[in-house]
């Protein structure tokens, strides 16, 4: 069985090696052990997290089958190698006042002990330690990551029983559905190379009740102007407008959407109260 903390790799490719296990961009992947960790879009043969963990499963088990343009765009593949690029020093670009609103957010959840977390963009786990605290020995965060050098980094700094590390697209993950109890999406959503899928799968994730944030510690004034001015792989990442969002979390089922955007950053909370998606309003 994989280790606490082990990094589970999700194939991207159509089909994957007899021997080993393939990355997005078809090299080795770094995280293949002994043949224990491969993950494919339609079968996962040996998934585990926590014993107690429900959004993993022993054995082997089918997904749903892969959807047109399942596969990482061109964008997606820039955006891991931005990040993976940047993981060495990554932390060293966080400064203390950022650390404390990460914390000061997770506290403002009012997390439930014993909760199950999904942290996506987790990138080099500013907010495991705290998102562990709030779940307590009780609960589980899964840490997931398009770019596994940034889990490299998370995973040197923190492992626990109840902490696993998943290198995956958010648009298309294995787990069951109803997994969590929350998803946070942490200074990331606008790398998100596809949207309206990304949050249905939060959706589809979340068991009812269960909510989604979406927080960043700059106001989307501030996060579209930095990415404009960085510009290459990030270049066009924008945070859509207050009207775009509540079409594309309404559209993906979600309610009682808060959004709120001032010079102390962004912070959206949606709620799962429906078993179907739902329109989106007008």
């Amino acid at each position: 069985d994989p280790s606490p903390g082990a990094v589970l790799e999700t194939i991207y490719t159509e089909g994957c090696a007899e021997k080993g296990v393939l990355s997005a961009d078809g090299a080795p992947s770094p995280w293949h052990e002994g043949g224990r960790l491969t993950l494919n879009p339609r079968v996962v043969p040996r998934l585990k997290a926590a014993p107690s963990h429900p959004a993993f499963e022993e054995g082997p088990r089918d997904l749903p089958p892969r959807r047109p343009g399942s596969r990482p765009g061109t964008h997606a593949l820039g955006i891991r190698d931005f990040f993976n690029r940047r993981a060495a020093d990554w932390d060293l670009t966080q400064d203390a006042r950022e650390r404390e609103r990460g914390s000061a957010m997770v506290r403002s959840l009012g997390i439930a002990p014993g909760s199950a977390v999904l942290d996506v963009g987790c990138g080099t786990g500013v907010l495991l330690p705290h998102l562990l605290e709030a779940v307590g020995p009780g609960g589980s965060v899964c840490a997931l990551d398009i770019a596994e050098e940034m889990l490299r980094v998370a995973r040197r700094k923190l492992t626990r029983p109840n902490l696993q590390y998943l290198h995956a697209d958010i648009a298309e993950t294995p787990f069951l559905e109803e997994s969590f109890d929350l998803v946070v999406c942490h200074n990331c959503f606008p790398h998100i190379w596809d949207k309206e899928r990304a949050v249905r799968e939060m959706f589809r994730v979340l068991r009812p009740g269960g909510r989604v944030v979406v927080s960043h510690t700059e106001n989307r004034e501030s996060i579209n102007a930095r990415h404009r001015r960085l510009g290459g792989a990030v270049g066009e990442d924008m945070l859509p407008g207050e009207e775009a969002m509540l079409r594309l979390f309404g559209g993906a089922g979600f309610s009682e959407i808060d959004i709120r955007d001032s010079a102390e950053g962004y912070f959206l909370q949606a709620r799962k109260t429906a078993s179907e998606p739902c329109e989106a309003s007008s």
